[in-house]
């Protein structure tokens, strides 16, 4: 078996095209991780506001491609059996006197976030919002760079070595029936280059 030479342009444009999409699918991933949902119940856990001294009550869900974290206005007092834990880190604050509900998506890394706040003013949400006979349905647009990063790697990698797997499965059955590696060509009885394409 003659070892085909390494082609620079053609290895460049496909982890090129690969890349591209490994980013599709980690952003579709993380759009059907919220179109999904998850079957994991929220938490109740106190913490106690940046401005103010008093414990209040958030929920916090930890699922398969799911993660979000509700900051409430409620008092702990409402659930005084909720244990007192640190927020995650990647929580956001509420303005005073509001509420801030912060939702992490994406597998197998969280590559995508969005945040949905009320206040006095109204309601400030930063991904996309439409109606669905549902309800409401809210898609992230925010990208977290690492995660994100990580889950198109590992799904341009997958696409690579699946393509290369496929065309090395493909060539090693055309040589066993006689054919010409790269097009396919009958070989048999014949010596030297492929006639049809060229290939040694």
């Amino acid at each position: 078996m003659q070892l085909r030479p390494f082609n620079i342009k053609r290895w460049t444009l496909k982890i090129g095209l690969a890349l591209v999409a490994g980013a599709v699918v980690t952003w579709g991933v993380a759009w059907g991780c919220v179109l999904l949902g998850t079957d994991a119940e929220p938490e109740p856990i106190k913490y106690t506001n940046r401005d103010e001294r008093k414990p209040r009550l958030a929920f916090v869900i930890a699922g398969r491609g799911y993660e979000a974290c509700s900051l409430t206005g409620f008092e702990a007092s409402y659930l005084p059996e909720a244990p007192e834990q640190p927020l995650p880190a990647w929580a956001v604050w509420p303005e005073e006197g509001g509420e801030a509900m912060t939702v992490l998506v994406g597998w197998p890394w969280r590559s995508m976030t969005f945040c949905a706040q009320t206040r006095t003013g109204g309601a400030i949400f930063d991904g996309w919002k439409f109606s669905t006979a549902r309800g409401p349905v809210g898609l992230p647009l925010r990208v977290l760079p690492l995660g994100f990063s990580l889950s198109t790697l590992l799904a341009a990698a997958v696409m690579v070595a699946t393509a290369e797997g496929l065309g090395l499965a493909r060539r090693r059955r055309r040589r066993s029936k006689g054919r010409c590696e790269r097009c396919g060509y009958d070989l048999r009885g014949l010596v030297g280059a492929c006639p049809e394409c060229g290939a040694a």
